[in-house]
C-alpha cells in the first residue's frame, strides 16, 4: 500500500490508523524522510514499526505500542512518549533531546550514541538496556526503575538520577560529573573508569564518596 508516500505493509488483522491522511498500520515501514512530526499518535499500536531517519518531532506517542520498533537516526526531539511500550527498540544515534519518556517501558533498548540531553526519564523502566556512548545529560532520570543497563563511555553529566536504582549495571567509563545522586542505588554496578562528582553522594553502602575516577586493573 502507498499513501501519500507513505509505505504500510499489513500483517494479520491489526486496525490501521489515518494520520494527515496516510494510513499506518503495525509493521509500517516508514523509512528516510517521512514526516509525522506534531502527529497525534497517543494509544497507537506501532509493534514492529520502521521508522529509522523519520522526523517525529514533537509527536505524541503517549501509551503507544512500539514494541521491537526501529527508530534508528529518528529524530524524537522534544516527543511525547510517556507510558509508551518501548521494549527491545533500537534508538540507536536517534534524538531525543528534551523528549518526556516518563513511565515508558525501555526494557532491552538500544541506546547506542541516543542523544537525550534533557529528557524526562522520570520512573521509566530502563532494565538492560545498551546505553553505549549514550548522553543524557541535563536528563531527569528521577526514580528510575531497574537501570541495570550494559554500558560504556554513557554521559550523565548534570543528570538528575535521584532515587534512581542502578543496582548491578555496567557503566564502565560513564561521566557522572555534577550529576544529582542523593539516594541513587548503584550496589553491585561496575564502575570501573567511571568519573564522579565531587560532592558526597550516598552510593549502595550508605559510605560518602570523594572526587574520584575508578580505573580498570590491571
Amino acid at each position: 500500500m502507498n499513501v501519500n508516500g507513505l509505505i504500510g505493509i499489513e500483517v494479520g488483522h491489526f486496525v490501521e490508523l489515518t494520520v494527515n491522511g496516510c494510513r499506518i498500520r503495525p509493521y509500517a515501514r516508514l523509512e528516510g524522510t517521512y514526516r509525522l512530526a506534531h502527529a497525534n499518535l497517543s494509544g497507537a499500536n506501532l509493534y514492529r514499526a520502521r521508522l529509522t531517519r523519520a522526523n517525529l518531532e514533537e509527536t505524541n506517542f503517549s501509551n503507544a505500542n512500539l514494541f521491537e520498533a526501529d527508530l534508528f537516526r529518528a529524530n524524537l526531539e522534544r516527543a511525547n512518549l510517556c507510558g509508551a511500550d518501548l521494549k527491545n527498540v533500537n534508538l540507536t544515534k536517534a534524538c531525543l533531546v528534551g523528549a518526556n519518556l516518563a513511565g515508558a517501558n525501555l526494557a532491552n533498548s538500544l541506546l547506542i550514541e541516543t542523544d537525550l540531553t534533557n529528557a524526562n526519564l522520570e520512573g521509566a523502566n530502563l532494565s538492560q538496556v545498551r546505553c553505549i556512548s549514550a548522553v543524557f545529560m541535563g536528563a531527569r532520570v528521577v526514580d528510575a526503575n531497574r537501570f541495570r543497563a550494559f554500558g560504556t563511555q554513557a554521559s550523565f553529566n548534570g543528570a538528575n538520577l535521584e532515587g534512581a536504582d542502578l543496582s548491578e549495571g555496567v557503566f564502565v567509563g560513564a561521566d557522572f560529573t555534577e550529576s544529582l545522586l542523593t539516594g541513587t542505588r548503584f550496589r553491585g554496578a561496575d564502575l570501573r573508569q567511571s568519573i564522579l562528582p565531587e560532592s558526597h553522594r550516598d552510593l549502595a553502602n550508605d559510605q560518602p564518596i570523594e572526587s574520584v575516577v575508578i580505573e580498570l586493573e590491571e
